[in-house]
C-alpha cells in the first residue's frame, strides 16, 4: 500500500529524515532524498529502497565510529552490525567494502594487538592466542602475529 511523505527534515552529516504517513522514519543521504518531496506518494518498492539506504547509512556510520576508536577485527565489526539488526546482505556488503578499502585487515589487527598487549599489559602468548581467537581471528592470522613474540 503506498504511503505519503509527511515530513522531510535536514540533519547533520548531509542526511535527511523522511517521515511517512504510516509513521516510519528513514535517515538517508541528502542526495538520495533530493527527488522526494512532502506530499509525494511512494510505492512499497520505494519504501524498501529507502529502508535499505537507511540501514546502509546507519551501519556504515557505526563501523566508522568503531574504527575511529581503535582497529577492529572483521568479526567485531560484523557482530556490531548484526546487533543493529541490519539485513544480512547489507551487513556483509559493508564489511566487504571496508575490507577492500583496507579499513579492516585481520592480519594487521592481530599484529597490532599482540604488540600492544605484550608490552603494555605483559600478556603471554597463550593468553594472546586465546584473546585473538575470541575476537574471531583465523588461526593463520594469530600464528603470524605471534611468530615474532619473544
Amino acid at each position: 500500500m503506498p504511503e505519503t511523505i509527511i515530513e522531510r527534515k535536514p540533519r547533520p552529516r548531509d542526511q535527511v529524515v523522511i517521515r511517512l504517513s504510516g509513521g516510519r522514519l528513514f535517515a538517508v543521504p541528502a542526495a538520495a532524498a533530493e527527488p522526494l518531496a512532502v506530499g509525494q506518494e511512494i510505492s512499497d518498492e520505494d519504501i524498501a529502497h529507502l529502508d535499505g539506504l537507511a540501514q546502509y547509512t546507519r551501519g556504515h556510520e557505526k563501523a566508522m565510529r568503531m574504527l575511529a576508536m581503535r582497529s577492529r577485527s572483521k568479526r567485531e565489526i560484523d557482530d556490531a552490525l548484526r546487533a543493529l539488526g541490519l539485513r544480512d546482505t547489507i551487513r556483509t556488503g559493508i564489511v566487504r567494502e571496508m575490507e577492500e578499502s583496507g579499513l579492516i585487515d585481520d592480519a594487521r589487527f592481530a599484529a597490532e594487538f599482540v604488540a600492544v598487549k605484550k608490552d603494555v599489559r605483559r600478556l603471554g602468548p597463550h593468553r594472546l592466542r586465546q584473546d585473538l581467537g575470541r575476537l574471531g581471528l583465523s588461526r593463520d592470522s594469530v600464528d603470524a602475529a605471534l611468530a615474532g613474540y619473544g
